[in-house]
Formats: structure tokens, C-alpha cells, sequence
């Protein structure tokens, strides 16, 4: 038994959209399933067999080439600083003593973090944060 033209591009649509739930995040599959399910569309009003291949391969063409960026920009959604970066230029007073070969810590933001220094401070000196490495802090005294 033979499946009519259209329901062949109905199953390949619905396998493109089982594989995009097994593989989250790309969208490739996705978009290939709606070029499909739009073959099916076009192959069930009866369009010429090789039409409706030139319109899938179209159609998917286009749908990666312009609609998958917009769509990956949409779901991106905005660029925003982690919380390390947010505390750079940042002022702190020293919880502990930093001096040039030994970290110390100090609270900025309500939060305390080991921080180093190029040069010696004492507890209770005002900082400002140069830059974050890692988990440590790179301060300097204002």
C-alpha cells in the first residue's frame, strides 16, 4: 500500500519536530518541519509533485537563512552582566588586611570577596574595584 503524496510529507514533518524536541535549542528541525508541513499543504491541494519539492527546499532554504537568526535573537533575550561584573568600579571597605603577597577580603555590595592588591591596606580602608579574576577581586585603595 502506497500513502498518498501528502501524508509522506506529513510524517517527515512530524519526525523534523520529534527531532527538535530531542535536540532543544537549534531550531533547525523546526524550521524544516514547517517547510514540510507546508509541502503537505500544497501536495494535498493537488500541486504538481515537483513543485512541491522546489517549494520545500525554498522554503527551508529560507526559513534558516533569514527566520532561525531572528528567531535566535528573540529567544536570546538581552545581554546582561553577571554579578562579578557588576561589582567592577564598585566601592568596598576591607574586612581584612590585603598586603601585596596575601589576599585579604573585603565587603562590597553587602557581599564579601577575597580580593588582592598591588599595594598594602589595613581593615576598614575604603576600595574600589578594579577588575574581577576569577573569584578574587582586584582592588585598589580611594
Amino acid at each position: 500500500m502506497e500513502l498518498e503524496f501528502w501524508v509522506n510529507w506529513a510524517i517527515f514533518a512530524i519526525g523534523m519536530l520529534v527531532i527538535e524536541v530531542l535536540t532543544p535549542g537549534l531550531f533547525y528541525f523546526a524550521l524544516i518541519a514547517g517547510a514540510a508541513a507546508i509541502a503537505s499543504l500544497l501536495a494535498y491541494l493537488g500541486t504538481n509533485h515537483t513543485l512541491v519539492w522546489v517549494a520545500f527546499f525554498a522554503l527551508a532554504t529560507l526559513f534558516l537563512l533569514l527566520a532561525r537568526p531572528m528567531l535566535m535573537k528573540l529567544l536570546k533575550g538581552e545581554d546582561r552582566p553577571s554579578n562579578i561584573d557588576e561589582i567592577v568600579n564598585q566601592r568596598g571597605v576591607v574586612v581584612s588586611a590585603i598586603s601585596p603577597h596575601k589576599p585579604g577580603t573585603v565587603k562590597v555590595k553587602g557581599e564579601t570577596w577575597s580580593a588582592r592588591s598591588v599595594d598594602a591596606i589595613e581593615a576598614n580602608s575604603e576600595v574600589v574595584v578594579e577588575k574581577a579574576e576569577g573569584t578574587f577581586l582586584q582592588v585598589k585603595k580611594v
